[in-house]
């Protein structure tokens, strides 16, 4: 008689970025389950086919109808309604909810639905956004503070994050993010003479600041020793202006990882993370890290360790200017980059340490 398998339901509103690599990730490394991805869809996002071409085939998608961003009374009643019938339909041994959206819906619907083993990831929560104004944020603690009152348990993919809710006195734990490492080898940087690359990957939204990396990328117009790339495009792109900004636009992901092997350094001018996948993938790869000091990467970086912190341009145009001084830093804090993915964020730790939590809180069922 084969054994019965847990049966596991990813909720996300967003089918794209980290979170949904995040969720890709969970569905190879913790085989020994069933895993449903609930998923809603944006117009602007990348093709949901193409997303789902990405997971193995064992893996079953329900699009969730209605579902959005932004708050929408209306919307959200329907997206609830919704997301009561398609849980209703299933049955679940745990559910997993990811980012805000679908985190504070999906505890109200299994809530309502009896439905006890619940974990919600925020994935860099929505009260932690710098693009909204102050009521508005006060709005987004109050509804995870609601949400937290109404079921489920909540885990951060950042010790920054859970902070960030245990601060607003809202009961958290976190589990790092993760990264595969591996026998990476760091290539020797180059010449004293020759220029630096400097590299970034993500959508260019409000949330990535594109207008701070366009800042820093200007200080060094007409320094042939500077080049800087954005992998990624979005509604903001218009932001990198400065002529030594390559925007690559999206790229197949062996194209990224070549790049980032030849790149010598990873800038990230963001406002707010969870504990963002595509730093963790150039740290594995032995890259020093210039990050914005905010939620997420500051769990990322060790000053001065492995790269450094910084608030404002002037900061990073001086780190930048002492590291091309310096090359021999760029190879010394490339290899404390991969030292902390297999110290901190080691991606088999990170999934082992799921599979407990899903074994742990499937035993609510039963209770």
């Amino acid at each position: 008689m084969p054994i019965e398998l847990m049966k596991v339901v990813h909720v996300v509103e967003c089918f794209s970025g980290g979170t949904i690599n995040f969720i890709n990730l969970a569905t190879k490394l913790i085989p020994d389950c069933q895993h449903i991805v609930v998923h809603g869809e944006r117009p602007d996002e990348i093709c949901p086919q193409k997303v789902k071409a990405t997971f193995e085939q064992e893996v079953s998608f329900i699009k969730w109808t209605s579902v959005q961003r932004e708050i929408s009374v209306w919307k959200d009643f329907k997206a609830l309604i919704s997301l009561y019938n398609i849980l209703k339909g299933i049955k679940a041994d745990v559910i997993h909810l990811h980012s805000s959206k679908a985190g504070f819906l999906g505890r109200v619907v299994c809530k309502a639905l009896g439905i006890k083993p619940v974990i919600y990831t925020p994935h860099g929560a929505a009260f932690l956004r710098k693009d909204i104004p102050a009521g508005k944020v006060r709005l987004f603690k109050l509804l995870e503070k609601i949400g937290a009152n109404i079921s489920g348990t909540v885990i951060c993919c950042s010790e920054s994050e859970c902070r960030a809710f245990t601060d607003a006195s809202i009961q958290a734990s976190f589990i790092n993010n993760g990264i595969a490492v591996g026998n990476r080898h760091i290539e020797f940087r180059k010449s004293p003479d020759s220029s630096l690359t400097i590299v970034n990957c993500g959508r260019v939204t409000v949330q990535k600041n594109p207008l701070l990396f366009n800042e820093i990328a200007r200080a060094f117009e007409g320094n042939a020793g500077l080049r800087f790339i954005w992998v990624g495009e979005g509604e903001l792109q218009h932001e990198l202006e400065s002529s030594n900004i390559e925007v690559t636009g999206w790229l197949p992901k062996q194209e990224v990882l070549a790049l980032l092997r030849q790149a010598d350094l990873y800038l990230s001018t963001s406002l707010w993370e969870g504990l963002p996948f595509a730093a963790l993938e150039a740290m594995s790869l032995g890259k020093p890290m210039l990050l914005k000091d905010c939620v997420g990467n500051v769990d990322l970086v060790q000053d001065n360790y492995n790269g450094f912190l910084f608030s404002e341009a002037d900061e990073a145009v001086q780190k930048i200017k002492l590291l091309q001084a310096n090359r021999e830093m760029l190879n010394e804090m490339g290899a404390k980059s991969i030292q902390l993915c297999i110290d901190r964020f080691n991606i088999q730790d990170t999934f082992q340490r799921y599979k407990e939590q899903y074994s742990k809180v499937s035993q609510l069922n039963v209770q």
